[in-house]
């Protein structure tokens, strides 16, 4: 799907009505012009930023931590407020229906309690009492004289983050809390002293929570704690921002034109494979020894010669030799 058109929706707590006389962390927002769908746009929501003040308290009835239960009796309520660990172990020492002189060891960060009376008793740690001071939610006996050492280090963050939720139906989001999907939109950590402002623009995050509303003109939002309570400002208000989505589905073009067809190609007829033609074995003739010479030679004397007599003259005796030579020549030939 693809983004098709975006709304920004700014909310003040103050401007909008209360769900709870007692808490402004819950909240209608009534869009008077409302949004609609088509059939093929579908609505996501993302939180886009908030600025909340840290007016709510560490020891609260809110967030059920501030009752002291002695021998199956309640015996003290702590005053709400925001302590630290030293107001509080002075605060429980100085409680004279819980006789428990409380100290504080920074190193290890946990708490000891002494039986400063003469008889036995028995302290029913409550969930949220035993988590504030390091104890396991259990019943725990300190004899007269003795004393007991948290199990746990103290926790005094008591709220550790802040959930925003709708009551649009979301598809995407899952809890562990209830192991199931959960109408969240976003979380703010709790990383200010008391009494600042929580800022928190989730910048890096490109999350958004898929709803299955195809209408919304009218929706809740409520701010709770990682326990699902509904957080108390104590009257302060505060403002965040969401970003509605619309995405749409993109249409597949289908082209109209008629395809030009595919030239064929021609049909290829493999040649036959010619067979193999045995070669004729060439006959190798031995020559004949051929005769460059005669065996015999006819030599055909000539006629003996007649050497003149010492009296011939010079010209008879050269043209003697001349005819002498000729015979011979023609006796080789």
């Amino acid at each position: 799907m693809k983004l098709y058109k975006t709304y920004k929706i700014y909310i003040r707590s103050k401007d909008v009505p209360k769900l709870d006389s007692e808490f402004n962390s819950s909240m209608t927002v009534n869009l008077k012009a409302g949004l609609n769908l088509h059939s093929d746009e579908k609505f996501r929501l993302r939180l886009g930023s908030c600025e909340v003040p840290h007016t709510f308290y560490n020891v609260s009835k809110y967030v059920s931590n501030d009752t002291i239960y002695l021998d199956d009796n309640i015996v003290q309520l702590i005053p709400e407020g925001n302590y630290s660990v030293y107001d509080l172990c002075d605060y429980l020492t100085d409680i004279s229906t819980f006789p428990y002189n409380t100290v504080y060891d920074s190193i290890n960060s946990k708490i000891t309690l002494t039986n400063t009376d003469s008889t036995t008793h028995i302290i029913n740690f409550t969930d949220g009492f035993a988590k504030l001071t390091g104890f396991k939610f259990e019943d725990r006996q300190i004899n007269a004289g003795l004393s007991l050492t948290s199990f746990n280090t103290v926790n005094l963050q008591s709220i550790h983050s802040l959930f925003i939720h709708t009551s649009l139906a979301s598809t995407n989001v899952i809890s562990t809390e209830t192991n199931s999907f959960q109408n969240i939109i976003g979380k703010v950590p709790v990383n200010r002293l008391p009494y600042e402002i929580l800022s928190y623009e989730p910048l890096y995050s490109n999350f958004d929570v898929e709803l299955d509303d195809r209408n919304i003109s009218t929706f809740n939002i409520s701010i709770k704690d990682q326990n699902s309570n509904l957080v108390q400002f104590n009257g302060v208000n505060f403002e965040l921002s969401l970003l509605l989505e619309v995405y749409k589905e993109e249409l597949q073009l289908i082209s109209t034109r008629r395809a030009e067809p595919t030239p064929s190609l021609p049909l290829t007829v493999p040649l036959p494979v010619p067979l193999p033609v045995p070669l004729p074995v060439p006959q190798v003739v031995e020559p004949k020894p051929v005769d460059l010479l005669p065996t015999s030679l006819s030599v055909i004397k000539s006629e003996p010669i007649d050497i003149p007599s010492p009296n011939m003259d010079n010209h008879e005796i050269h043209d003697a030799i001349l005819s002498a030579s000729l015979l011979d020549l023609e006796g080789l030939l």
